[in-house]
């Protein structure tokens, strides 16, 4: 056990940041490789592919023992996480959700509480609302007939929303769980309304005139 080699990765079995065991690897190249990792949680196998600053990779397995992360970034993950996120997102609104999304796989609720809430504000300032705080920005874009009323209220009953919430002690990790949860309701149904509805209903608009045109 002293002399293997490991990686810290996020199983994508039981959903634990943890040390996984590399058991082998393939296609090593001058900076590239793949890896087969037992997690040390559930002891499933999850495959990766990585990539070092370190020329000849050789060097690294051969002369560092123990925990390879840091010299290392993991570029891909097999099997695939299953986070699904709503469609048409831009990719910063995107990058922040995928955050959120992975924090609260594996419990990690106030991370996951402050991206989730930093995805709704990277929406509303791309909405054009990038005056004052995350609820004048909300606020802004329900006056705009952006989000319905429904919305707008449900934001102001989310903790997370308030200002206070940023300055606030550590909570206890039930309530964080509970708080996580019911922003992230929010924020799907949120980021569903404000950009793949609308992309929907643009494609149907357009689906239709072309049939009418083709029919004409």
């Amino acid at each position: 056990m002293a002399n293997e080699h490991r990686m810290t990765i996020t199983c994508n079995f039981c959903k634990t940041h943890v040390e996984a065991t590399v058991n082998g690897i393939v296609g090593l190249d001058y900076y590239d490789g793949y890896a087969l990792l037992k997690c040390g949680n559930c002891g499933h196998a999850n495959m990766v592919a990585f990539h070092s600053e370190i020329k000849r990779l050789e060097s690294l397995f051969r002369d560092r023992i123990g925990n390879i992360s840091d010299h290392v970034s993991i570029r891909k993950q097999w099997p695939e996480s299953d986070i699904k996120i709503p469609r048409n997102l831009p990719e910063k609104v995107e990058t922040v959700y995928k955050q959120a999304e992975k924090a609260y796989e594996v419990g990690i609720w106030e991370s996951a509480l402050e991206r989730y809430r930093k995805a709704i504000e990277q929406a509303c300032k791309d909405k054009g609302q990038t005056s004052g705080n995350i609820v004048s920005k909300i606020n802004a874009l329900h006056t705009n007939g952006q989000i319905t009323k429904d919305l707008n209220d449900w934001a102001h009953e989310i903790r997370i929303i308030g200002n206070e919430a940023a300055h606030d002690d550590p909570l206890p990790d039930n309530k964080a769980k509970k708080e996580a949860t019911d922003i992230r309701l929010f924020c799907e149904l949120f980021m569903t309304y404000v950009y793949t509805l609308p992309k929907k209903l643009a494609e149907r608009r357009g689906d239709k005139i072309e049939n009418e045109n083709t029919e004409g």
